[in-house]
């Protein structure tokens, strides 16, 4: 019994260590997630920003030619490639390389989410375009 009373200030001293990287891990987590949180922000307002001007360039540009106001799906899928194209250049004047992040897969999801939204009635492109990108996200994923 006495053998293994020497053994008890490593014992100690190890789960202090344990204990002490936990907590710095979980400092460096939650930093982590703010600093994604943010850049998801930001990728949703340049999506936004996207989707207005292409609707104010294209979209409306098509739509005031026909008579039922509506795209084709071959004039709705050029409109969206548009949309992606935008956002890659905005985000990029950011200094942003969303192709080379996280975000690729999701992109047009996102493009797609603000399509509808837009349609809707949803949002408009002053809360999509504007600067306040905490608004611009809560009104996305309602």
């Amino acid at each position: 019994m006495e053998n293994y009373l020497i053994y008890v200030p490593e014992i100690v001293a190890t789960l202090g260590a344990i204990w002490t990287m936990l907590k710095v891990h979980d400092k460096i987590v939650d930093f982590l997630q703010k600093k994604k949180s943010k850049l998801w922000l930001k990728v949703y307002a340049l999506a936004g920003q996207a989707v207005v001007q292409v609707s104010e360039e294209y979209v409306n540009e098509i739509k005031k030619g026909k008579a039922d106001g509506k795209l084709t799906k071959d004039e709705a899928k050029k409109a969206r490639e548009l949309a992606l194209t935008k956002l890659l250049e905005l985000a990029k004047g950011e200094g942003l390389d969303l192709l080379k992040s996280g975000f690729k897969e999701m992109l047009p999801w996102i493009i797609e989410k603000i399509v509808q939204k837009l349609k809707k009635g949803d949002i408009g492109g002053g809360s999509v375009a504007g600067s306040d990108e905490v608004a611009v996200l809560t009104e996305l994923v309602k």
